[in-house]
């Protein structure tokens, strides 16, 4: 796995939003306000958050989130789905060993690691896999 690969979603995130690969102004706002998301969602859950928060979180104003996403939902679903993305590429970035054994310690831990540094995106997934059906068809 790369050195520099965070277990932490938002900071994942945040990287994307001030990377080098996002070079147009709506895709920075875009990727930033996920990236608040995830902080919010994080930290609240998805009941707990209200959508200004992510826009405050930002540093845009309530009704730019608008220019990128229809509502919370949406927000949330497409921070979560990514999520889950990133979760399977970290855990397919699991050096591999020779030894099975090995091999489901070192995925485990990835997974721990993971979960620890994402207590509550992954209560958001849980509860939204039974909430949302849209949700729980990924």
């Amino acid at each position: 796995m790369d050195s520099t690969a965070s277990f932490s979603f938002s900071e994942h995130l945040d990287r994307v939003a001030s990377g080098p690969g996002v070079l147009r102004k709506g895709a920075r706002t875009r990727a930033r306000l996920k990236a608040a998301a995830a902080r919010v969602l994080n930290e609240q859950g998805y009941r707990g958050m209200q959508i200004t928060e992510a826009a405050e979180e930002a540093w845009i104003s309530a009704g730019a989130i608008y220019k990128h996403f229809d509502n919370k939902r949406a927000l949330v679903l497409e921070v979560l789905t990514d999520f889950i993305a990133r979760n399977g590429e970290l855990l397919m970035a699991v050096p591999k060993q020779e030894d099975k054994y090995q091999q489901l310690v070192a995925t485990n831990l990835c997974h721990v690691n993971i979960f620890a540094s994402n207590v509550g995106l992954m209560r958001c997934v849980r509860h939204l896999s039974d909430a949302l059906p849209e949700f729980n068809k990924l």
